[in-house]
Parts: C-alpha cells; structure tokens; sequence
C-alpha cells in the first residue's frame, strides 16, 4: 500500500498527455476531476461528483464534503458500519455458510480494526489539542453568523463567475441558483489554513485516512480525520468551483430539456422516495385555495341529460 501510495502520488497535477484514464477511454479535456485515491484524472460528465449545493452552507469551508473518488476506488455506495453489522447478525442465523458473509465477516473485522487505531489516533494529546482548536475556529466563525455566505445571498449578482473567475453574464448564462449564487460569491472570502498541523501528527493522520479510503463503509472516524487535514491547506478553490461549474451546467441542461429540479423533487416526496414535503406543497391547488377564503362547491356534477331535455 505504501508503495502504491507513492507511486500515485507522483502522478501529474495536471491530466499529462497519454494514455486516458477516464471510464469512457477518451483522452484529457476540460473539466477533469483527480481521484483523491489512485490520483488519476475522470471527465466531469462521466462520473458522479460531490454536490456541494446538496450540503448545508457553512463558513467552515473545511467542512465541505469536496471528497471525490473514481468509481473505481468508490466501489460500492459505503454504507455505515451500523448497516453491515446488522446485516452480518442476519446472515450468521441462516443454517448455511454463504462467501458473501464470510466476505462481509473479513470486511466487518477490517473496518473495525481501523476505527480502533483512529479513534487512538484521534483521542492522542497532540491531535485532541488540534481538534479543539478546530472546533474553537468552527464556533467563532458560525458565532459571526456565517459573514461570508450572509452577504453572498444578500447580493442579486454573484461577484464570481463558477466558470472563469469573472461576473457572469446573465444573457449568455442565465441566472444561478440562490445556493450555487451563495457559495460561488463565498469563494473568494474564503483562507487558509486554520490549523497548523505538526509533521509528527500530520504524517499519521494521512496514512490512516489513505486506508480508511479503502474501506468500503462510512465511518464518522474518517469524517473528523479529512476534515482535519483540509483545514491544514489552503482551501481548494479550484475544485470548489469546478464542482460549482459542474453542478451549473447540469441544471441548466436539465431544465433545458424541460426537467426542473424542483418538479422531481415534489413527485420524489409524493412517491415517498425523498424527505416529506410540507403539507401545502402536496395539497392541489384549488384546495389551498378553499381554505385561503374562497368557497368550495359541493355540489355535484350533473348527470347526464336525457335526449329529450333542453
């Protein structure tokens, strides 16, 4: 593992010319993504991508799930360890031996294992002490209220285009949405680093976060351990805005083809696949419209008239 963490971690920065490594075979262009695992480079419009607009605003620009892995490394939807636990309980009662539990069993016991060397790692002196700190920023920051973000849904135009840096243009464009508008405008306000981590805390913290990737769950230890190394550097702005890009021209394609987002969502929440929707978003409109003082008919419709009546 070690040697192929550094064998990745010599890749270029930037997608090199050579063989492609994107899903779809075709070689590098603009708006690529870097695994943060395996380092290699993927098209934007062939994988899936952090949603930073599906996230709650928040000031801590580290807090930000801007984490992205290739499908490759991705593997599976990683559900919480709670999710495999109990589903390993249920496969041991079966009277037969399956290779899929005993291949949970082996995954189980590796996630646990890990959990236990980061929860020591986390509860160490020295990374207790950067983790209060941390909190102290995230606290004083949400104390002012969120200053940034604020004032990037008080303005009408956003000042930062998500595209090349400059104010968008409405016309070509067309307006963004309020919470793309509120976090490109928060872009430029945002700085680091906010912590300064030493090399003998920093070291450990990466390669327990490199096999923590590996794991096919979700573990609120891995959380805490990525958002501790990203308040240590500077915020990446190129990525924010690449997935703000992104996100952009995705919502407009859909409602260009006449598939608004917010449609989608109401008839999610009518079929019960999404959260519940307010009350009065699901009840029709004439009804809304009853209780808002207008007078329902309960009459019923009349019946068919006979041949002979006028």
């Amino acid at each position: 593992m070690q040697r192929l963490r550094h064998a990745n971690s010599q890749k270029a920065a930037p997608p090199a010319p050579g063989p492609p490594s994107c899903v779809c075979g075709q070689p590098a262009g603009p708006s690529m993504l870097q695994c943060q695992l395996c380092r290699d480079w993927f098209h934007g419009s062939c994988v899936a991508w952090p949603r930073l607009a599906n996230q709650k605003p928040s000031p801590a620009w580290w807090e930000w799930d801007a984490k992205f892995l290739c499908p490759l490394c991705q593997r599976s939807r990683r559900p919480r360890l709670e999710t495999i636990l109990a589903l390993l309980v249920a496969l041991q009662k079966l009277p037969v031996r399956l290779p899929e539990g005993e291949a949970l069993q082996c995954l189980t016991e590796r996630a646990i294992t890990w959990q236990d060397r980061a929860r020591a790692l986390l509860a160490s002196p020295e990374v207790a002490a950067a983790m209060e700190r941390l909190a102290a920023v995230r606290q004083r920051l949400h104390g002012d209220g969120g200053t940034a973000l604020r004032e990037a849904r008080g303005n009408e135009q956003p000042k930062v285009s998500v595209e090349n840096g400059d104010a968008p243009s409405p016309e070509k464009n067309g307006p963004l949405p309020s919470e793309l508008e509120a976090l490109s405008c928060a872009l430029p306000r945002l700085h680091g680093p906010v912590l300064e981590l030493p090399e003998g805390a920093r070291r450990p913290l990466e390669e327990l976060m490199m096999e923590g990737d590996l794991l096919e769950v979700t573990l609120d230890e891995a959380t805490s351990i990525w958002r501790l190394l990203q308040a240590a550097r500077p915020p990446p702005l190129g990525l924010f805005r690449l997935l703000l890009e992104l996100e952009q021209a995705e919502r407009r394609g859909a409602r260009g083809r006449g598939r608004d987002p917010e449609r989608r969502r109401k008839r999610r929440g009518e079929r019960g696949d999404g959260p519940p929707l307010a009350k009065e978003e699901l009840e029709p409109k004439r009804s809304r419209g009853a209780e808002g003082g207008a007078p329902r008919d309960s009459t019923p419709p009349p019946g068919p008239t006979a041949p002979g009546d006028s």
